[in-house]
């Protein structure tokens, strides 16, 4: 569940996008950060291009902020209390 612990505060952020433009803008800068995180160790090497390629790779997280502000937002009920499958871990 180690790799899922910053997943939860970046869909609460989302879902509190006030328009899909918005949701689009989450996801992306959530995509950065945590290419960002994961390749942390490739900055000794790529110095100042690991930006870049942290915003390419960011804008293919823009589409999931889409998805999740559209699942997860307005009023919360039953139905929608969790996730899509695609950001649960496998069951056991």
């Amino acid at each position: 569940m180690v790799r899922l612990s910053g997943a939860g505060p970046w869909l609460l952020l989302i879902r509190t996008a006030r328009s899909p433009r918005r949701a689009a803008l989450d996801g992306w800068l959530g995509g950065i950060g945590f290419v960002v995180a994961v390749h942390h160790w490739l900055m000794p090497s790529l110095h100042v291009f690991i930006v870049l390629l942290a915003a390419l790779l960011g804008l293919l997280w823009a589409p999931w902020g889409l998805l999740a502000a559209r699942l997860l937002g307005g009023t919360p009920s039953a139905a929608r209390g969790r996730p899509p499958c695609s950001w649960c871990p496998p069951a056991g």
